[in-house]
């Protein structure tokens, strides 16, 4: 166990990986470690690496070379020699994995090892904040609702399967795989201030007295008890 814990921090490659998104309610906070992303109501929020959009970019530009000499989508598809250009590239970047000392590079994952302050992204949830969308990064176009966000990602695989144009990605979509990565989707409605006003109002008044979650008024109605019983 020691020698495979050795050689796990000896060589970043080894470990798996995930990204990871948190929503903090008691803080009214996002926590991002990875490449995922978020809608606070309308607006978006994506935790992307640099180190990708760098080998993304010099993948599509690798196939264009190749569609420019004769290459088809079809071909690449079957091979893709831009992948196998950048791999290199995609191997020695785990070196940057949870490393501030690989400055601009550096990113973070978690990996069962430490995660650097740094690499921990904080965004605040305003208190106006209705609904909030936590999903990963196999959405390319991050929408309002499952359904909008599948249709805007099959539109992409369908008219860029290859993922060099209208969406660059460090892949494509292998033939016979659904896409180009996992993907995960969930949707919360919060309540507002007013409307945690209103309930807690509700049960302090007694008409919900008895909840399991609501401390105080329970406590205080079991005092109320008690000296009654001591005064017959």
């Amino acid at each position: 166990m020691f020698a495979r814990t050795k050689m796990h921090q000896k060589d970043p490659s080894q470990r798996v990986t995930a990204a990871l998104i948190v929503l903090s309610i008691p803080r009214r906070e996002l926590w991002f470690v990875g490449d995922c992303q978020c809608m606070v109501d309308d607006r978006l929020i994506q935790n992307t690496k640099p180190v990708d959009d760098i080998t993304a970019q010099a993948r599509a530009m690798f196939l264009e070379t190749k569609l420019q000499k004769g290459a088809t989508i079809e071909a690449l598809r079957q091979n893709d020699t831009g992948r196998a250009f950048i791999l290199p590239l995609l191997k020695q970047q785990q070196l940057f994995q949870n490393n501030p000392a690989a400055g601009p590079y550096c990113y973070a994952v978690i990996d069962g090892f430490f995660v650097p302050d740094e690499g921990i992204r904080i965004e605040p949830v305003p208190p106006a904040t209705q609904t909030l969308i936590l999903a990963s990064d196999g959405y390319p176009l991050l929408k309002e609702s499952l359904e909008a966000s599948e249709h805007e990602l099959h539109h992409i695989l369908e008219e860029d399967p290859l993922l060099f144009r209208l969406y660059k990605s460090t892949s494509g979509v292998q033939i016979g795989a659904a896409s180009y990565d996992d993907r995960a989707y969930i949707k919360l409605r919060l309540r507002g201030e007013k409307e945690e006003e209103r309930t807690s109002s509700a049960l302090v008044s007694g008409s919900k007295r008895s909840h399991p979650l609501v401390g105080q008024p329970g406590e205080k109605a079991a005092s109320r008890k008690r000296t009654r019983k001591k005064r017959k």
